[in-house]
């Protein structure tokens, strides 16, 4: 009984939910069926934990029918009815959000019964309410298209001069709907590409033409998502200066989703030239992050994603801006949404005291965190070895050594270019131990373009060990 799907889906409810849930039920518009009024009013006691040994078919049929013998088909039969009346509520709920929806379907009606004055006042007012949006975003120009749909649609047989008057704005509005959703998921599909190793074949359309030769219909959000996709697609610094220069001219125009993307996009694009051994974009990183926190942006929420949080601090970190990681800790951790988020604390401080050359103290507050922590374990070991690089704690390190391939060989989910990368470090970084410990010999020049050469983890710590030798 407590694993139905009825009771999986009411423990969802909040209070108030719950309450008008019952309003739903009994009314008779929508359902006129007294038995699973009174399912709901026996439940009803066992709301929110649904927990109760005494919550069983047997015993809510006894409190609904006390002169009855216990029937399972027909308490099956009353759950399936309120577990359906359940979905229309939400049906129901979520459709009374939609205001434009609604009011696009009484359009529709408003046509069909040739009620033209109303139809027009209707669809002027609800035009309005759609420009209200700060930018002309994606959902924007949906909902634009269908309603100019629907406009058009009552033009057709009334007014065949405004149809072709209005059909520029229909073809204006999905054009920018299409391209802001294209261009979104090419973005994202290449972001899935190198982060899960996915490769699909498609044929990539030439955005850039339809946009060149459209530019008159283009909107400033489709730019910003173009430069985006294409800073993805292309790596190329001035895709990076077009979507600076457009968020600064419209940053205060922008909806959150908006604002998000492009961070997102920025962040990615100098993580990725900080692979490639450009260490001057760690600055650029940390300058996008105190603009991030000006500009209310991925911080606007109650939570934080816990990758997100460390990733911040270790940016502070690479650039010594210690007094500002240590801020960020306090102020934000809090909005960390995860039981073991003294463990990502613990972390985030042991690489502040790391950059701070306070290895021991790093060290032991690895030491603290579960080695196996489902997004620290790699993380862990990869600090774990820098410090004992810096602490001359050799024996440990070749241990560590053994034991981190061991467990690389053994991981099947782990992705395989992201392997490559931990088995890449794990390479150089037992070379350059080698040499420091005089069981090896090479030329300092020939190891930095090797280093250089290949897409490893830790990248700018290895190379400056070796300006070290």
């Amino acid at each position: 009984m407590t694993k139905s799907k009825l009771i999986q889906l009411l423990r969802t409810f909040t209070n108030e939910e719950f309450r008008s849930f019952g309003k739903f039920v009994r009314s008779p518009f929508f359902y006129k069926d007294k038995a699973v009024i009174k399912l709901y009013d026996s439940l009803k006691t066992f709301y929110p934990d649904f927990n109760d040994d005494e919550l069983t078919k047997q015993i809510l049929f006894s409190n609904m029918y006390p002169k009855r013998k216990y029937s399972d088909s027909q308490m099956k039969y009353l759950m399936s009815q309120l577990f359906f009346m359940s979905k229309r509520y939400l049906i129901y709920e979520n459709f009374g959000k939609e205001q434009i929806s609604q009011n696009r379907r009484l359009l529709y009606e408003l046509r069909l019964r040739k009620l033209g004055n109303i139809f027009l006042s209707t669809g002027k007012a609800l035009e309005k309410s759609i420009s209200d949006y700060p930018i002309r975003n994606e959902a924007y120009f949906n909902q634009m298209y269908l309603l100019q749909r629907e406009i058009n649609a009552f033009y057709s047989y009334s007014d065949r001069l405004s149809l072709k008057r209005d059909a520029e704005k229909l073809m204006r509005y999905q054009i920018n709907g299409f391209l802001i959703a294209i261009l979104r998921s090419y973005y994202i599909f290449l972001s899935d590409q190198g982060e899960y190793d996915i490769n699909f074949n498609f044929e990539f359309m030439n955005i850039a033409d339809i946009i060149e030769k459209n530019n008159n219909l283009i909107e400033p959000s489709v730019l910003i998502f173009y430069n985006i996709f294409m800073l993805r697609y292309k790596n190329d610094h001035t895709y990076y200066d077009n979507l600076l220069e457009l968020k600064n001219k419209y940053i205060n125009m922008l909806d959150s989703e908006i604002k998000e993307y492009i961070y997102e996009s920025m962040d990615n694009y100098c993580v990725q030239k900080i692979a490639e051994g450009n260490l001057s974009f760690y600055d650029t990183l940390f300058s996008l992050s105190n603009d991030e926190i000006i500009n209310g942006v991925r911080f606007n929420g109650p939570l934080l994603s816990d990758i997100f949080f460390m990733n911040k601090v270790e940016v502070a970190a690479k650039v010594k801006e210690f007094e500002w990681a240590s801020d960020f800790i306090e102020n934000y951790r809090n909005s960390l949404n995860n039981e073991d988020s003294n463990e990502i604390i613990n972390f985030c401080f042991a690489i502040v005291d790391f950059e701070k050359k306070n290895y021991k103290t790093s060290l032991n507050l690895l030491d603290k965190i579960n080695l196996h922590h489902p997004l620290l374990r790699f993380r862990i070991r990869n600090y774990t070895l820098l410090n004992y690089y810096e602490l001359d704690f050799h024996e440990q390190a070749y241990l560590m050594l053994d034991a981190y391939r061991h467990m690389l060989e053994k991981d099947t989910k782990i992705e395989k270019s992201r392997k490559d990368r931990y088995n890449a470090f794990l390479s150089l970084y037992q070379k350059l131990l080698e040499i420091k410990t005089g069981n090896k010999k090479i030329d300092r020049d020939y190891f930095k373009n090797e280093i250089g050469s290949k897409a490893v983890f830790m990248k700018e710590w290895l190379l400056e060990k070796v300006n070290e030798l």
